[in-house]
């Protein structure tokens, strides 16, 4: 058996996690946090606690686009079935086509000589009811019938709960039934959903307003502290053999370059302590490798980034054009760098709202978007080729030109302009722009980026 993943930190949410799926009423609890802020890791070490506790049955699905058709929830309400008891940890039902429903009816049945005459009669009436009858009602509508069947076969003393951890499985329009089924959710029965601020349970009026919906943590997911940060650092190192081989506890530096380049946020570190080398030949080695970007984060970023510049032009230039300035910013802006020949406002705000776009920034109300990361900039920039570059600090340079020419001491536009107009190669521009800013400035300035 393999070991359970490293956990630390986030213990205040995971208690009351905890406390949700001890009540009696059923419930719908909502996990809220920025992408990369540790959700997928709550929801696993719950189920894994879960595990442990023989009144808790536990299913966490981790979604994926394949899995946003009716066939996931055909899925799950095959596994629902499997609780009641009859074939539980046995497939019942895998597929939604009628031979799969035929074979899960025949194996209830092979189980029902098992049960007392009275609940073996009152089972065989509720499958056939459900496997048999051609409901042509969305699988959403269904679903609750297996929820109440599943719920119906629980022992006093258990508790159901559904986690579903999806990249992008809901939208707008199903939120209204969900909230129908925070409402009818059945007693000792809790579904955990982990949903971006954005996302569109976080955001349902319709849920807000339900006594059965709970959201946990009242406000989003923060990061990991300083002291959780080095605490897992602490947790992975012990782990290790053949780094505690090099020294029995985290040399500072290594915590403190964590903390720079990750400042808690939870994926990216969790993915760079796994992807360090585990017998490295020295501790100057380690701490060099440590510096890289991880190969593991880096094919996450590329497997996102690809994903959202094939949603269409509108996202290529959002991410091209925020890697280059490098800072949040907001999409009037991005507009304002492409003037005439670009996007406007609108356009480009849309498209921070795409998919795969959400899953490589954040956007806010006001219209404003950056990376959900530091890294997440670094890939991007890097992906730049040469041509594309240079135009793109061509015109972020202009764009800061004008802001000086309504303002001669915009801070921002005096620290930003020798950067762009040296990476586009103006050198007589640049040494005009560092005279402004200041060398000593301008030196500070290259050691900070």
């Amino acid at each position: 058996m393999p070991d359970p993943p490293i956990f630390v930190g986030r213990q205040q949410e995971l208690q009351e996690l905890q406390d949700a799926i001890a009540q009696s009423e059923g419930q719908l609890v909502l996990l809220v946090g920025e992408v990369g802020r540790g959700k997928t890791a709550i929801l696993e070490e719950l189920h894994r606690l879960c595990a442990h506790d023989a009144g808790r049955i536990s299913l966490l699905y981790q979604l994926n686009e394949s899995d946003t058709s009716e066939l996931f929830l055909l899925r799950l309400m095959g596994d629902l079935l499997n609780i009641g008891g009859i074939t539980r940890g046995k497939p019942l039902w895998t597929a939604p086509g009628q031979v799969e429903k035929l074979k899960g009816f025949l194996t209830a049945i092979g189980k029902l000589p098992s049960l007392p005459g009275l609940e073996a009669i009152e089972t065989l009436a509720e499958l056939l009811k459900l496997l048999l009858r051609n409901d042509r009602r969305p699988a959403r509508e269904r679903f609750l019938d297996f929820l109440r069947y599943a719920a119906h076969r629980l022992q006093e003393n258990e508790r159901l709960i559904l986690m579903l951890d999806p990249d992008k499985y809901l939208d707008l329009s199903v939120a209204t039934d969900w909230g129908t089924l925070a409402r009818d959710m059945p007693a000792r029965t809790t579904m955990i959903f982990a949903q971006r601020p954005e996302d569109c349970l976080a955001k349902s009026e319709v849920l807000a307003i339900s006594p059965k919906t709970k959201c946990i943590p009242e406000s989003p997911l923060s990061h990991l502290t300083r002291a959780e940060s080095e605490r897992l650092i602490s947790r992975v190192w012990h782990e290790r053999e053949g780094w505690k081989r090099l020294s029995e506890t985290p040399p500072p530096e290594l915590s403190d370059m964590f903390w720079e380049r990750y400042q808690g946020w939870a994926l990216p570190l969790s993915i760079a302590l796994q992807d360090i080398e585990p017998h490295p030949a020295s501790l100057d080695k380690l701490l060099r490798a440590a510096k890289k970007m991880p190969p593991g984060l880096q094919k996450l970023l590329r497997l996102r980034y690809h994903a959202a510049v094939a949603e269409g032009p509108n996202t290529v230039k959002l991410l091209q054009c925020l890697a280059v300035l490098g800072r949040p910013v907001s999409c009037a802006r991005l507009a304002t760098l492409y003037g005439t020949e670009g996007s406007d406002q609108a356009a480009l705000f849309a498209a921070a709202a795409l998919p795969h776009t959400t899953k490589c920034l954040a956007a806010s109300d006001g219209g404003v978007v950056s990376f959900f990361h530091e890294t997440m900039l670094e890939y991007v920039y890097s992906d730049l080729d040469v041509t594309t570059r240079r135009d793109l600090h061509r015109r972020a340079a202009a764009l800061y030109q004008q802001d000086l020419d309504a303002n001669k001491s915009d801070a921002v536009a005096l620290d930003a302009l020798p950067v762009h107009l040296h990476e586009f190669g103006d050198t007589e521009a640049f040494l005009s722009a560092v005279s402004r800013l200041g060398p000593e400035k301008y030196r500070l300035r290259l050691l900070r980026s």
